[in-house]
This record gives structure tokens, sequence and C-alpha cells, in this order.
């Protein structure tokens, strides 16, 4: 009873498969308590003294969501890879994410693909205090994902998680409190085609004459009438009620244009994001987490190639790596079968594995902190 096992060593710094980009729209609708909140928390923030803002360090808890027979998860490194470029994304933020503990997995059909009565159901029963709750899944509520108020969390499509996309930068914006650049536009368009058009009074001027109290109440972010998903450079015909042709900037990741167009955030809606974490959202920040980069790992057993006589009781061992907090094993045939994950402190671990298979191992030393 042998099979061939070999194996990769992997350190955190990596970006991997890329996955297709679902073009369905943000389920995010923000009350006007929010908008209330975010109005409140700016007049504060202007009131204090500016300097240069520390960096922030926040917590996230990922909730990884399959099927009731654990099918169809968001891969672990893909997620470890997620977190990376949302530190990308929010580095003029000022604000760093590092992962609270290990991923939690959810056997749930009923969240894999859910609408958002049930995702809010899904948020009250996992989520954890004091940090961001994000649950991956199949499909929430037909969107590429959302921010939901009422269960105080972020979803996202994992199809719109993959290697380039905005999305979860994106909703950890409205979670701040950020509306859309178009806000006051949603609903008026069915795809590309303007069905229901705004009162002009409610509309921003592209002169930003109206800017601090129409659509997303930002003055350097320009009049946006696009709720629909578009590519960059807008070429449309779209014009304001005075007759002047909008021209919504597309870096922008509140914006619905396409994620290779978006990069930034505008200076207001970083210091409005701030001003919400001082105020409603103080509790997520926390001291600077270990940052330092894992080294590479090795293993003492097996070795690379081994044929391995018995299946029932296979012995990984390998060595302790500075700053790493825990490790990440994966045991994956190279055909038909089920993989072996797991998290653990320790440096061994002893599988059951299938006799007869190929398999592949890759083995990640972690350190919460470091996701850059």
């Amino acid at each position: 009873m042998k099979y061939l096992l070999s194996y990769w060593l992997l350190a955190l710094a990596f970006c991997a498969t890329s996955y297709a980009q679902v073009q369905s729209h943000c389920g995010t609708e923000l009350p006007e308590t929010a908008r209330q909140q975010l109005r409140y928390a700016r007049q504060q923030y202007a009131l204090q003294p500016k300097g240069q803002e520390p960096t922030r360090y926040i917590p996230i808890k990922l909730h990884i969501v399959g099927t009731d027979t654990g099918a169809g998860y968001f891969d672990a490194i893909e997620a470890y890879r997620l977190i990376c470029e949302l530190n990308e994304d929010y580095i003029p933020v000022g604000f760093h994410f590092y992962l609270a503990g290990d991923l939690h997995y959810i056997d749930n059909s009923s969240y894999y693909i859910h609408d958002f009565g049930i995702g809010e159901e899904m948020m009250a029963e996992n989520n954890v205090d004091g940090v961001i709750n994000v649950y991956i899944v199949q499909d929430p509520a037909g969107t590429c994902g959302y921010f939901t108020w009422g269960g105080d969390a972020v979803a996202i499509n994992k199809s719109c998680a993959g290697e380039g996309s905005t999305t979860l930068a994106h909703e950890l914006g409205h979670y701040f409190f950020l509306p859309h650049t178009f806000s006051g536009w949603e609903g008026a368009f069915e795809g590309a085609t303007l069905v229901d058009e705004p009162p002009a009074n409610e509309q921003e001027r592209v002169n930003g004459s109206n800017c601090a109290n129409t659509a997303d109440e930002f003055c350097d972010t320009p009049a946006d009438y696009l709720s629909y998903r578009w590519d960059c450079p807008y070429n449309g015909n779209l014009s304001d009620p005075t007759g002047a042709a909008i021209d919504p900037d597309e870096t922008l990741y509140m914006s619905y244009s396409a994620d290779e167009c978006q990069g930034r955030f505008s200076n207001e809606q970083i210091d409005a994001m701030h001003a919400t974490l001082n105020e409603f959202r103080d509790y997520l920040i926390q001291p600077q987490p270990n940052t330092e980069q894992p080294y590479n790992t090795y293993l003492y057993y097996p070795p690379n190639g081994t044929l391995v006589i018995d299946p029932d009781h296979v012995l990984f061992s390998w060595r302790p790596v500075v700053n790493a907090d825990r490790y990440l094993l994966l045991v994956t045939p190279n055909g038909t079968g089920e993989r072996v994950e797991i998290y653990t402190t320790d440096t061994f671990y002893v599988a059951n594995l299938s006799a007869n298979t190929n398999y592949t191992m890759k083995l990640l030393p972690l350190s919460s902190g470091n996701t850059l």
C-alpha cells in the first residue's frame, strides 16, 4: 500500500489563481442612520488637530462558507492572498488588516447561496465580537458582495474575490459608512439604460456647487450618475441639470467602474473612514501585531518523493519558523479524493491518507499580522 508524496514550501507573500469576475452589482444600501452618523463623525473629526494619522491595526475574522457536505470552500491560500491585496489597497488610508485567529469554516448550504434575510441570520449566528466579520460564499443575494447594517458584517461572492478584485475594498468602505459615489441614483438604470432619473434638485452638479449636500456628500468625488458596472473611460452622454456633461472618476473604489479601473479612495473619503473608526468603531483599533515575514521552512519528514508504506499513520514534521505563530498544512491528492487542511501551532501532524494515491503538500508558516 504505497503512495508518492511531493511538497511545496511557501511563505505568506504570494498572489495566486485569478477568478473570473461576476459583473453583479454591490448589494449594500446604507440607511439614513448611517449617513447621519457619518455626518456627525466628520464634524467631530474636523474639530480635531490634524497631523499624520498613525497606522491603525484592525482584525478581520474570515468565515469560509461551504455546502452542508463541506464542499465549495474558497481556497485557504487564496484567503490569505485576499487580505494581502486588501492591505495594498488600504495603504494610503493607513489601515492595516490582520487575521483574527484561524479561518472559520461553516457548512451550511442555506448560507452558501443566500438572500439578504438569510445572510443576516448567518451573521447573527456566527459574528465574532471586536473584529470585522467577512463571509466568503458562493452567492450573496445575487451580488458580488454587500455590507449589511443589520448584520454588521460583509459577505463576498468567492468569484469576486480573485486576484485584482476590488470588491472587498469597496464593501469595507461601506463598513466604514462610505456611500456610493453615485448615491441617489441606485435603481435608476436597467443595465445601462436610464429608466428613473432622480429629481433635478437631488442631482449633484458637475461644477460642485451642491457637492456637500447631494450624492455622497464629498466634494472631491466628481458627479457620478452611473449605478451600473461600466468600463473606463466613460464615453456616455449623461449630463447634469445645467447641461454640463458628467465625467465620473473611474479610479474610486466606491464607484461602479470595472475593477481594473479602480485604485483609490479620495482624501475626504479617507478622512471619513478615520472619523467613523474613531467615533463608532474604535473597538477595532488594536496594538500592532507581529508583522514580520515568516521565513521558509522545510520538512524533516517525509522527504520529497517518499514512498510511504502505512497511509493510515503519515507523520509530517517540519522545522519551526521564527515569527510564525501557526502553520497551514495542505495535503492534496493529485487525482480525486479529499484534501487535508490543518491549522496547527505544532511543528508536526499525523494524517490518515488514501492508499495508492499521489499527494502534493503545501506548508505555509503564518504570522497573523504579516498580510502585506
